[in-house]
């Protein structure tokens, strides 16, 4: 039913492109033996060979193949999706089920499968380009007292996330928030995993009433707004369930927005690989502020969606890999 599915709202969707499809892991990796293939659908729960197995094999054969991973929304389908994502798969699709008192619908999973496979034929064409308008490193202010790193990211957003913060030595201390589009269980499964990966830091899905402290990175929770309030002049976080920004909630606006209102020019934020605006509309109330904003440069993402909007709003200030970014945070941070 699901191969079905896929097959035929694809066909409708992108008549260009020419579909295959495999009844297993094993088969869809005997088809890299007669052909290249540009994307890939990939179940994780198959007879013969799993889905984990069969990426592995996808990955070695055809590094360039983009790998959309079809997910079930539980905590098992989370660690397998986060796992699948960690080798190299670009995103993921949750399918159609009830899930406590939530419903992903038939519907809701067409309009996933059509705006992330049209994201990333777009990506194609910006593959060994250079955008063209992108910012140079001079356009970064002097360094400067930071209170808190802000990052949002959606598609590709996994590995980037990790690789920057990784890079960030032990020593940063600043807060760091993040917004990432996933869902509730799956925010809850990334937190988790990514706590024992970043030295000299705790990683932690936030809380309503969190107080902000040093050498900690906050994952905002999937379906709650995480936002930056002050409570007798020190930082807590808050969460709330207000309408969806840019389709999205988490909503990277509005994390962007308390955090210009609260630390002012003392805000950072980076703007990593993912899908449509969101953060946009914040980066313009942070440089008004005089904080700082970069974003991820075009060839780097997974899909230059969100950091496009910021350079094309003028509100970047480098457009830069995810190794330069975390070089910039900690050059730019006086007090990390």
């Amino acid at each position: 039913m699901m191969r079905h599915f896929l097959r035929t709202k694809i066909a409708e969707g992108f008549p260009e492109l020419n579909l295959e499809t495999a009844k297993d892991g094993m088969d869809c990796v005997a088809m890299f033996e007669e052909g290249r293939h540009d994307f890939v659908f990939l179940d994780l729960v198959m007879p013969r060979m799993g889905g984990l197995e069969a990426l592995k094999v996808i990955r070695r054969k055809s590094p360039n193949t983009r790998v959309v991973i079809c997910s079930a929304l539980s905590k098992e389908g989370a660690e397998i999706t986060l796992e699948a994502l960690s080798l190299g798969a670009v995103d993921y699709i949750t399918k159609p089920k009830v899930e406590v008192g939530k419903q992903i619908t038939w519907e809701q999973f067409e309009e996933d499968i059509f705006h992330k496979l049209n994201a990333l034929l777009k990506q194609d064409e910006i593959s060994g380009k250079t955008s063209a308008a992108r910012p140079s490193l001079s356009s970064l202010p002097a360094p400067q007292k930071v209170a808190a790193v802000g990052i949002a990211t959606s598609t590709g957003g996994p590995p980037a996330l990790e690789s920057l913060l990784k890079l960030l030595k032990p020593e940063f201390k600043i807060p760091i928030l993040v917004v990432i589009h996933m869902p509730p269980i799956f925010t809850t499964r990334f937190a988790a995993r990514l706590n024992p990966l970043i030295l000299g830091r705790k990683v932690l899905e936030a809380s309503h009433g969190m107080m902000m402290r040093p050498s900690e990175i906050y994952i905002a929770p999937g379906d709650h707004h995480m936002f930056v309030q002050t409570v007798g002049g020190l930082p807590f976080l808050g969460l709330n369930q207000e309408s969806q920004e840019n389709f999205c909630r988490p909503s990277a606006d509005v994390l962007f927005r308390s955090m210009a209102s609260v630390f002012g020019k003392n805000t950072l934020v980076s703007v990593l690989t993912g899908m449509g605006q969101d953060g946009m509309l914040g980066t313009k109330m942070i440089r008004e502020k005089g904080g700082i904003v970069m974003t991820q440069e075009a060839t780097s993402c997974a899909v230059y969606g969100m950091p496009k909007a910021v350079v094309e709003a003028g509100t970047s200030q480098a457009s830069l890999t995810v190794q330069d970014m975390a070089k910039a945070i900690m050059d730019l941070s006086l007090n990390c």
